[in-house]
């Protein structure tokens, strides 16, 4: 009994090998291997599981034999002899292919009933492992109102548990829900799965995820109407940075697609000229499959810009070309250019006056945006049938197809626009309102006027801020990783004896050879919050140079390095913490590392701001007011913080000799240095005689930081410093 069930287990894990090969590869996305063709058969036998057997004979008669009949059967079998030993994934790609083949058959409620059944069979674990079987079950019947929500309410349960889902998956549950939300008009919450994209993307640093979520977002920019900021948006991909040439290719192609887009949109077709240009030197890295695809987009668009600028038998031409190498397959790698050329043909017979023809042309696009919920189109097909209709002088017609265009729009701005209003925004829109109530066509315009409003207001002050925020921070962790900040030491010397007591460091930006000033970083970090983990690099890169700054001549011991913190990053725990146990983990002696505080941002807690410069001093920081006298809040906060250290602006030390309020301000701050035993740093100091007014003070702590003795150094350079006599 023993040696049966021995047997039969072996034999059961050996056949279920060929199920984990085929979900391999399918949830990968790739072929069978030719090892698993040639010696799937042998092992057939050793599946004691019916529909585990029928589930693999199904499979390889679809996938390797194109034998759909005898895989319909075999699928048949599968969920008709389930069991308990059944592959889940087994079940799962079997009701994907009766979804797929109920729709065909014209039975949707049966393809909803099997959409439902697989993902009912999904526990919230199991989406990271049929992230791609799920959401081929779900496709079949994405063209139906009710498989969408459907659809939709599965992937939103799948997000109430995104917890359980590792990275990828993840990525994945975003794309998709950002599909669904597309495809149901519900364009707010797919700029929000976009943007969690682009966050996990740049995480993750997957840089191509991170461009097409971005071109996306730009996209929907543009289905909501918002066509500048479209473009900045997608402008702000920046694809030279993707290394695999291929990807960056697909990239920049979808990118200038949509572009040039926008741009026949906004009448500028000689940059949409120019963008679909541009695609040219990108055709020669794509896959195959693609390039179809490719070329029949660029002469749509090359034929809608001669359309637009009435060079028409140009326009013919291109879209003669489109139409030679168009196919009837629903695949869409940029955008959908079965649609697109019903869409450009159509405006091409219109200027021909060949209304028939063109109203053909719409009625078929508006056939394929429908069947695909391609909203865009939807309204461009709508709206060109009115135009057709009006142009006859059809009246009947035009109202019924301006009344589908309020309809519809009713549809993607339900929260916005009202039933009551319906029709009078219809007719003020498309111009033929009477005159039967002014007062109701003044309230209908300024509801129109508040959807755009809002719509504007969602992107120009939420959503585009977001983007580029979301961009910037992914753009400074690279510049981060990439080494591309470096740090600039400029001495701090006792002009009495020419020892160099510290230095401040000062972070610079090097690209391509050109040096970018803080003043021109740091708002950049400011803007996007991350001047806490660029304070936190900051102190990496001076712990990493202390010891070689340590030996650099004239240097003393128990010397300093200082470092600029906002107060607003002081009032910040999760910094100080990271601050303390870096220095701690250092290795450094305690005042080693100075902080220089500036009171240039806004902070919310004195007390908290308090206790923090409290922490860092007790671990070891000396801490600094940088910049005392630049604004009159700073001479109050003497009062409320404990510094070791003041810094004086250069403004008092500018043209010294000529003011007597500035010299009484150097007197006072060597009198405090003296009586208090205060370190005093005299900012800006270029010139002999402002050197030698600080080098007979009476203090000895009083102390120069300026070109008079150095500019701010890279490390290199600073191993070579010789400190002036003066």
């Amino acid at each position: 009994m023993i040696t049966v069930s021995i047997i039969f287990l072996v034999k059961s894990r050996t056949g279920n090998f060929l199920i984990i090969e085929i979900q391999r590869s399918y949830e990968n996305q790739e072929d069978l291997s030719e090892n698993f063709k040639e010696n799937y058969k042998s092992k057939l036998s050793h599946i004691n599981n019916i529909s585990n057997k029928e589930f693999v004979l199904g499979y390889t008669d679809l996938n390797i034999y194109n034998n759909y009949e005898e895989a319909k059967t075999h699928f048949k079998v599968v969920l008709n002899k389930r069991d308990k030993y059944t592959s889940k994934f087994a079940l799962l790609y079997s009701y994907g292919f009766m979804s797929d083949l109920n729709m065909k058959n014209g039975n949707i409620k049966k393809a909803i009933e099997n959409a439902r059944d697989g993902f009912e069979l999904l526990t919230p674990k199991d989406y990271t492992n049929y992230k791609v079987t799920l959401w081929n079950i779900f496709r079949p019947v994405l063209t139906t109102k009710e498989g969408r929500e459907l659809a939709l309410n599965s992937y939103n349960k799948i997000k109430e548990h995104e917890n359980l889902l590792n990275k990828e998956s993840k990525l994945y549950l975003y794309k998709r829900l950002s599909n669904l939300n597309i495809l149901t008009y519900r364009y707010v919450y797919a700029i929000e799965n976009n943007l969690e994209l682009v966050v996990l993307a740049s995480d993750m640093n997957r840089h191509a995820d991170v461009n097409r979520a971005t071109i996306d977002l730009g996209v929907l920019a543009r289905q909501l109407g918002e066509y500048e900021t479209a473009s900045k948006i997608i402008s702000y991909c920046d694809n030279q940075k993707i290394k695999n040439i291929e990807e960056r290719a697909d990239l920049e192609i979808y990118k200038y697609i949509n572009l040039a887009e926008i741009e026949i949109i906004l009448k500028n077709y000689t940059k949409a000229n120019e963008y679909i240009n541009n695609i040219d030197k990108y055709e020669k890295y794509v896959i195959p499959e693609k390039l179809d695809d490719i070329r029949a987009l660029k002469y749509i668009i090359k034929s809608r810009i001669y359309t637009e600028n009435n060079n028409l038998k140009e326009s013919r031409k291109w879209i003669d070309k489109a139409k030679g190498i168009l196919d009837e397959d629903k695949v869409v790698f940029y955008i959908d250019k079965n649609t697109e050329y019903h869409i450009a043909l159509g405006e091409l017979e219109f200027k021909e006056h060949n209304l028939s023809k063109a109203e053909e042309s719409f009625k078929r696009a508006l056939k394929l945006a429908e069947d695909t919920q391609n909203g865009e189109c939807i309204e461009k097909s709508l709206k060109s049938l009115y135009n057709i209709y009006g142009t006859r002088g059809d009246l009947t017609y035009q109202r019924e197809y301006g009344m589908k265009i309020v309809e519809f729009k009713d549809v993607v701005n339900k929260h916005f626009a009202k039933t009551y209003y319906k029709n009078a925004i219809y007719k003020y829109k498309e111009g033929i309102a009477n005159k039967e109530n002014k007062n109701i066509k003044a309230r209908n315009l300024l509801l129109w006027i508040l959807i755009i409003i809002l719509i504007t207001i969602l992107f120009l002050f939420n959503i585009y801020p977001r983007i580029v925020n979301i961009l910037n921070k992914s753009k400074i962790r690279k510049y981060l990783v990439g080494d591309k900040y470096i740090l600039n030491y400029q001495p701090i010397v006792n002009p009495k004896n020419n020892n160099i007591v510290g230095f401040e460091a000062l972070i610079r930006l090097k690209l391509k050879n050109k040096i970018f000033m803080p003043n021109n970083i740091i708002k950049d970090m400011e803007k996007s919050n991350m001047l806490g983990e660029v304070s936190l690099w900051i102190l990496n890169k001076i712990l990493e140079d202390y010891k070689e700054i340590s030996k650099i001549r004239n240097v003393i011991d128990g010397f300093y390095i200082s470092m600029n913190i906002s107060l607003k990053e002081i009032e910040n725990e999760y910094i100080i913490v990271n601050l303390i146990e870096k220095l701690r983990n250092s290795g450094i002696e305690e005042k080693s590392i100075c902080i220089e505080i500036t009171e240039d941002t806004y902070y919310q807690s004195q007390i908290r701001v308090k206790n923090n410069i409290d922490k860092l001093r007790k671990a070891g920081f000396l801490i600094a007011l940088d910049d005392l006298g630049v604004e009159y809040s700073n001479i109050a906060i003497l009062e409320r913080f404990k510094f070791d250290i003041i810094k004086l602006d250069k403004y008092f030390i500018d043209d010294i000799t000529n003011s007597d309020i500035k010299r009484t301000v150097i007197d006072t701050a060597d009198y405090l240095s003296y009586t208090k035993n205060k370190t005093i740093v005299v900012e800006g100091v270029e010139e002999k005689r402002q050197m030698e007014i600080i080098r007979n003070t009476v203090s000895n702590k009083m102390y120069i930081q300026g070109y008079f003795y150095s500019k701010p150094l890279i490390l290199s350079e600073l191993k070579t410093l010789k400190i002036k006599k003066a």
